[in-house]
């Protein structure tokens, strides 16, 4: 079974997920922990952990130690609460920092992205990561997924790009990477393009919408929420 396979056999299970968006996201993330062509026991790195709702998934769906990149303190204050009470095995399994540099000589096998990063800090995470199977970002953060097609490119690896969509909107972003040497250079090129003719067009219009608002409104424009059964799906 391959990857592709495998993300629509599982985006049957979570078109059955009857939850808010967030749910949708960490059944993906349990998903995906298991793959079997992207399991491994290196490293996960977590950029963005909150007050630690993702890494306890991690914790619990997988034994890989996990590093928490958090800049609000009173969030890194929760997470270490985690750690301290050794929630599965927490005090030996998990990392928590401020810092960036701290991460740039550990080799992770995944990314998860639900916070903010600088395209330079995550060139810099990414340039030690070898054995980097996968990248995750959490809801539509469009700019960012422009950003890590970027640096994927930049750092010779190939990438396969897959949307997860929860009531027909863009819910989270799920890369397939794989290391290439620089003789599959067309390949790696080729996976960028194609990834850019997705994102670009969805990135230009958003843009072009949003100054519009701005300029017409002076202010953002609020889509009214509409309450209808959740649906959580997958778009190749």
């Amino acid at each position: 079974m391959n990857k592709r396979d495998y993300a629509r056999m599982y985006s049957t299970k979570l078109n059955k997920v009857s939850a808010i968006s967030s749910f949708g996201f960490l059944e993906v993330i349990k998903g995906f922990t298991f793959f079997d062509l992207i399991a491994s026991k290196k490293p996960i790195l977590e950029v963005g952990s909150g007050i630690g709702t993702i890494t306890k998934v991690l914790l619990d769906n997988c034994s890989n130690k996990i590093y928490c990149y958090e800049l609000n303190s009173f969030c890194r204050g929760k997470l270490m609460a985690i750690k301290k009470r050794n929630y599965k095995n927490a005090k030996y399994r998990m990392q928590v920092t401020s810092n960036i540099d701290d991460l740039t000589r550990i080799n992770f096998s995944q990314i998860i992205i639900d916070g903010p990063i600088s395209k330079k800090q995550l060139r810099k995470v990414v340039q030690n990561s070898t054995d980097l199977k996968l990248v995750v970002i959490e809801n539509y953060r469009l700019l960012q997924r422009v950003w890590v097609a970027k640096v994927l490119y930049k750092g010779k690896f190939r990438q396969q790009f897959v949307e997860i969509l929860h009531n027909d909107k863009p819910s989270a972003a799920v890369f397939f990477t794989n290391k290439q040497s620089q003789t599959a250079y067309f390949h790696i090129i080729f996976d960028f393009i194609l990834v850019l003719l997705r994102l670009l067009p969805k990135l230009i219009l958003h843009t072009y919408l949003s100054k519009g608002a701005v300029l017409l409104l002076g202010k953002n424009l609020e889509i009214p929420f509409e309450r209808k059964e959740p649906k959580t799906s997958f778009r190749a």
